[in-house]
């Protein structure tokens, strides 16, 4: 496997070459702008009116025995937080007299 070799010359010349034609380059980035920002309200604005989103007829199911389950492990978490011994550990920062 060969070892990449990286010109540091080069690539110390990239931010004066973009300091001396900084115009070109901030025009560059306005015109990128522009075509993302284009892209982007083709894809929210003009397509969502073109296909709208559909609607399921039916709604999904409520699992109810799931819902308690998981009340069930939620309260236990909850009691096992609330039990548990808060030990008072000394304050390492506070200078004692």
């Amino acid at each position: 496997m060969e070892k990449i070799k990286i010109n540091f010359n080069k690539v110390k010349k990239i931010p004066i070459f973009l300091a001396e034609k900084a115009f070109l380059v901030s025009i560059l980035f306005i015109f990128l702008s522009l075509i993302l920002g284009t892209i982007v309200f083709y894809k929210y604005g003009i397509l969502v009116q073109k296909f709208p989103i559909t609607i399921q007829e039916k709604p999904s199911n409520f699992k109810e025995k799931d819902y308690h389950e998981m009340l069930k492990i939620l309260q236990e978490r909850e009691e096992k937080f609330n039990n548990i011994n808060f030990e008072q550990y000394p304050d390492l920062f506070k200078t004692q007299h």
